[in-house]
């Protein structure tokens, strides 16, 4: 049975639209009772990533023997010409749903692992956009921080097709997680990834909106490559299109 992740969020991360949202800050002023509560709380919380962490590794290690296991399997039928529909199924479809009951719970390994072996459990292409729809979301509201979240930037992009994620759903969850991030290297990869969104769009506002993201990149990113890249864009952009007035230039004649 497929869950859906939106489904399995705890009440208390849910919106009135489903998706998770941020917990109330904390008053500035807290008694000691309050403050042996937070850090009891926190303490739990660290126990309970760990214990999935731990639970995470063991599935994982488990998928690498069976994978091994059936790659054994699959040249030996491939030498006595067993046709492919004949072949065992492949260990990433049997061992998803163990990693999705970990997402479920929040653990981003088995997020992450989730979201690039989804295409390979069978399931047709909406329903592949559906779940990565389902676990991008998870991912940008509550783990923006993580390190690896620059790459998923890129991935977002790249699932922005009309096949995919479609235009409006890639851009708004590039926007959260923008939002939401405080690492500027992941801030240079979200508008990196937005540009290359609104690059190929040829409505008026989508023009507009890449040349705001493009001066934004190359004004505040510029010692990134990302940065570096947004300037050489911008300059096409505002000098090098038909109907804008190219730069004076200076060079040496023949003489």
């Amino acid at each position: 049975m497929v869950l859906l992740l939106l489904g399995c969020w705890p009440a208390s991360l849910r919106g009135q639209d489903g998706v998770p949202t941020e917990k109330p800050a904390a008053r500035a002023e807290t008694s000691p009772d309050d403050a042996a509560r937070a850090a009891e709380l926190e303490r739990r919380q660290e126990a309970e990533a760990a214990r999935l962490k731990a639970e995470f590794d063991q599935y994982a290690y488990e998928l690498r023997n069976a994978t091994t296991e059936w790659s054994y399997t699959v040249k030996d039928l491939q030498a006595r010409g067993v046709p492919q529909q004949d072949w065992p199924q492949h260990p990433n479809k049997l061992h998803f749903s163990r990693f999705e009951e970990l997402a479920y719970q929040d653990q981003p390994d088995a997020l992450r692992w989730c979201l690039t072996s989804v295409g390979q459990i069978g399931l047709d292409a909406a329903a592949v956009a559906e779940k990565k729809n389902e676990i991008y979301a998870r991912l940008v509201v509550v783990h923006a921080d993580l390190p690896w979240m620059k790459d998923l930037a890129l991935w977002v992009r790249a699932d922005g097709s009309p096949s995919s994620l479609g235009f409006e759903r890639a851009e708004e969850l590039l926007k959260t997680l923008y939002a939401k991030t405080s690492r500027p290297m992941t801030r240079a990869a979200v508008l990196a990834a937005r540009s290359g969104l609104l690059e190929g769009r040829s409505d008026a506002a989508s023009r507009a909106e890449y040349t705001k993201v493009l001066r934004e990149l190359a004004r505040d990113h510029a010692d990134l490559p990302e940065g570096a890249v947004a300037q050489g864009k911008l300059f096409q952009v505002e000098y090098l299109v038909p109907g804008k007035t190219p730069p004076d230039v200076e060079a040496v004649d023949t003489e």
